[in-house]
């Protein structure tokens, strides 16, 4: 059994880190030699991360959750040929300070979703394409991290998400290749959550669009618009407002090997 180490910052033959993003809520990214064609199996612990063909290359994509604690980490990998032997790749979580946001309100831009995404009506099976785009042009917040949740008992730990407010009836693009795997309806709010599998395990989780163009399981590409920002205003909102100052939230979260992750790092991924 061999062991490789994976170099910070520095790409080798074996493995090594993309971007330097090996710290929670973000991705380790393993390249390993091609011996075939054939998808390779790839596991960490009991699931899957995304392989990528690049040629020569398969790249491996980790996804690293925010409880993730920093040292060392095994990849199972085994080619899928005649006598090939299994191979544990290691790599390393780096430390890094989420500073804990200070309570605050509940607020009905930030998705109450499960993690799992078992009961998807479609499923991607084609390969995963990065870089993702961003799905509005627009200056994203990255509020990715933890905040605490005033409630009427407690206070409780959440995930925070990146977003952007936005004016009313904006265009929401697909940030890569993917197909409309889950709609959701808030009768509440009137707004709609949609989930885009890009494949290979990898999930976009958008939450506060007003309207849906796209029917469940549309195949889409990259920079294709599956939905708009509200046209109405906010719940409660005062009909005398201005509606030139009417702004509404969209969220975004991505989700790999059932860790969600900063999509913001995506867009600057390969």
């Amino acid at each position: 059994m061999r062991y490789l180490l994976c170099v910070v910052f520095l790409f080798a033959q074996a493995c090594a880190w993309s971007n330097g993003y090996g710290f929670p809520g973000g991705l380790a990214t393993l390249n390993v030699s091609k011996k075939s064609n054939k998808l390779p199996i790839v596991k960490y612990g009991t699931r899957e991360p995304a392989i990528v063909d690049k040629g020569d290359q398969w790249r491996v994509y980790i996804g690293l959750g925010l409880d993730h604690l920093p040292g060392e980490y095994l990849v199972y990998f085994r080619d899928q040929e005649p006598e090939s032997e299994a191979t544990f790749y290691r790599f390393f979580v780096k430390q890094i300070k989420f500073l804990t946001k200070q309570a605050r309100d509940d607020d009905e831009s930030i998705p109450k979703l499960p993690n799992d995404l078992s009961d998807l009506d479609f499923k991607n099976t084609t390969p995963l394409s990065l870089p993702f785009s961003l799905p509005i042009d627009a200056e994203w917040e990255d509020g990715f991290g933890n905040y605490l949740l005033r409630t009427t008992s407690d206070i409780v730990r959440q995930q925070d998400f990146v977003r952007v407010d936005v004016a009313e009836n904006i265009e929401i693009k697909s940030p890569s290749t993917g197909i409309i795997s889950k709609i959701t309806h808030s009768k509440e709010t009137g707004k709609y959550t949609l989930v885009i599998d890009h494949g290979s395990g990898l999930f976009s989780i958008f939450n506060g669009l007003g309207s849906v163009s796209m029917k469940l399981g549309h195949g889409l590409s990259a920079g294709e618009v599956f939905g708009h920002s509200p046209s109405k205003p906010k719940t409660g909102e005062r009909k005398s407002k201005p509606r030139t100052a009417i702004r509404h939230t969209i969220s975004w979260r991505t989700q790999l090997n059932n860790e969600l992750i900063n999509p913001l790092i995506l867009t600057v991924t390969e």
